[in-house]
C-alpha cells in the first residue's frame, strides 16, 4: 500500500524521530560525553518508541495511535523512562539533558492528563516544545526550527488526524510548559 506525502511528514516528523534531532543539536552545541547521547538518544526516542511499535507490529494500535482512548499506556510507560533519564543525567551531573528530560517528563504527564478527555496533537507538541526548549536554552536561532510546525500541521489536518483546535492546543501546551520548566530550572541551577 502506498503512502501519501502527509504519511510520510508525519512519520519524518514524529516526535521520536524529532527528539533524535533535537539530541543531535544540542550534542553539536555542548560536545557533551558521546556515551552520554548515545544513552539520551535511548532514553528519549528508542525507548518510549518500542512498546508502541511492538503493538503496530502485533495490529494493536496504528503506528500513530491515533485512538485517544489507547494512548494513555503508552503515556504512562514514557514518562517513566523520562524521569529514570532524568535521575540518571543529574547523578552524571549533565544539567542541560536534566533539564530536556524534566520538560518531556512534565509535557508527557500533561499530555496523558489533557488526553483523557480530549486528543491533544502530540505531532505538534512533539516539535513546539523540544524547539523551545533548544531556542530559550541554547540558541535564539534555533527557532528557525518552529517552520517545521507547518508540513507537521499541513500533514496532520490531511490526514484527518487532528482539528485545528488539537494541533493548536499542542503547540501551547507544550511551549508554554517547557518555557516555565526552562526558566524555573535553569534560575535555581545557575
Amino acid at each position: 500500500m502506498r503512502k501519501g506525502w502527509a504519511y510520510m511528514v508525519s512519520l519524518a516528523l514524529s516526535p521520536h524521530v524529532y527528539g533524535i534531532i533535537v539530541l543531535s543539536i544540542l550534542y553539536m552545541y555542548l560536545r557533551f560525553d558521546a556515551n552520554q547521547y548515545i544513552l539520551s538518544v535511548l532514553f528519549l526516542s528508542v525507548f518510549p518508541f518500542v512498546p508502541i511499535f511492538l503493538d503496530y507490529l502485533r495490529d494493536k494500535v496504528d503506528i500513530f495511535i491515533s485512538e485517544r482512548e489507547r494512548r494513555t499506556k503508552y503515556f504512562a510507560l514514557t514518562a517513566l523512562i523520562y524521569l529514570l533519564a532524568a535521575l540518571l543525567f543529574y547523578l552524571w551531573g549533565n544539567f542541560m539533558l536534566l533539564i530536556l528530560f524534566l520538560t518531556y517528563l512534565a509535557e508527557t504527564v500533561l499530555h496523558m492528563l489533557v488526553n483523557t478527555r480530549w486528543k491533544i496533537s502530540i505531532h505538534a507538541a512533539g516539535i513546539a516544545g523540544p524547539t523551545t526548549f533548544l531556542t530559550v536554552a541554547v540558541d535564539g536561532k534555533l527557532g528557525l526550527l518552529y517552520l517545521l510546525l507547518l508540513p507537521v500541521y499541513a500533514a496532520r489536518k490531511k490526514m484527518n488526524a487532528h482539528s485545528d483546535m488539537q494541533l493548536i492546543g499542542g503547540v501551547l501546551l507544550s511551549s508554554l510548559t517547557t518555557l516555565v520548566i526552562v526558566e524555573f530550572l535553569t534560575s535555581y541551577i545557575s
